[in-house]
């Protein structure tokens, strides 16, 4: 993994795509991007993302910010991406072994919503943000109509368990033991026939954010900013939710949690009962996408999370009944 001060010159040299000089420069994050807080001499912030390469293509990329802007025009508060002199979304940063795209957008001063301290309270109930956020999320994708040449990947039954996941195979990560990977399997081939029953109904298929937990909120006084659409793509809208709940799935108070999330849903958007019931089995998809997806970005875990997600599947499963204890 390439460090943020090695980029550093690199990230300065994009900045000149958007005329902007700037007085001071940090990296502040690093996962999937390494995203930089960028002080202009004229006393602005913003964020400055060098992608990941080979995560997203450029098309990829681009239709990312198409659909964060049709979303800013209904009204929701998402990033707000500054195009260069040129009008382009993103542009090509030479980074020595490698092409990264830079992106700039404003910047939201203040803290995730997961990191709020405990001793103050959070302007409004995480779960009910949540909840009416993702229902108006979902009422926005299912009645757009994306541009031709957008470009996003899927999260169907291709892209959890087909030959090339997006996050990869999880029922062959050298974590597991032999009993742990026959295991996977089975489950892997009753999701798959769970899912294939149920199809792609266009009321709960469409574009989805794939990451909306509330370390992906951001909170400054009583304004909110949902960032981090790097894994939106199109999917089916229970991972969304279950997404929102995944960190509290096997807490004592969870099915209280649930229900304020799906309360405030359903505010603003119709959920059957019938959708509701799988969404035990996205909150397993959940759990199994986590093993892979650490397995592939070793910098980001600490030794022993990858068999902590894995017993928390095993776990899941034998309660839905798809394996044996």
């Amino acid at each position: 993994m390439t460090a943020p001060a090695f980029l550093l010159e690199a990230a300065k040299d994009s900045l000149k795509h958007w005329h902007l000089e700037p007085a001071h420069i940090d990296a502040v994050s690093q996962s999937e991007n390494i995203v930089y807080k960028v002080i202009s001499t004229d006393g602005l912030a913003y964020a400055l993302r060098l992608h990941r390469p080979g995560y997203h293509s450029l098309g990829e990329l681009i239709s990312e910010q198409v659909w964060i802007e049709a979303l800013r025009k209904t009204g929701l508060n998402v990033p707000h991406s500054l195009r260069s002199h040129q009008g382009d979304y993103f542009v090509a940063v030479d980074c020595g072994d490698t092409i990264r795209y830079a992106g700039l957008i404003d910047w939201f001063d203040g803290l995730p919503l997961n990191e709020i301290p405990k001793h103050h309270q959070a302007p409004v109930n995480p779960l009910a943000y949540l909840g009416q956020t993702c229902a108006r999320m979902h009422n926005q994708a299912t009645q757009w109509q994306p541009p031709a040449e957008f470009e996003r990947h899927e999260f169907n039954i291709e892209g959890f368990f087909g030959c090339k996941p997006f996050w990869g195979r999880f029922w062959e990560v050298p974590d597991l033991s032999e009993t742990e990977k026959t295991k996977f399997l089975i489950i892997r081939d009753q999701l798959i026939a769970l899912l294939t029953a149920y199809g792609q109904p266009e009321n709960t298929y469409s574009m989805i954010h794939a990451d909306m937990h509330e370390g992906n909120v951001m909170v400054s006084h009583n304004d909110f900013l949902l960032i981090d659409f790097d894994d939106a793509g199109f999917g089916w809208h229970q991972y969304d939710i279950a997404v929102a709940l995944f960190n509290h799935a096997e807490s004592n108070n969870y099915e209280t949690l649930k229900d304020t999330l799906i309360r405030h849903y359903r505010q603003i958007r119709n959920l059957s009962d019938d959708d509701l019931a799988l969404l035990p089995y996205f909150i397993l998809i959940r759990a199994l996408v986590n093993v892979s997806w650490l397995h592939l970005r070793p910098e980001h875990h600490q030794p022993g999370l990858i068999p902590t997600f894995i017993s928390r599947a095993l776990r899941i499963a034998s309660k839905l009944k798809l394996i044996s204890t």
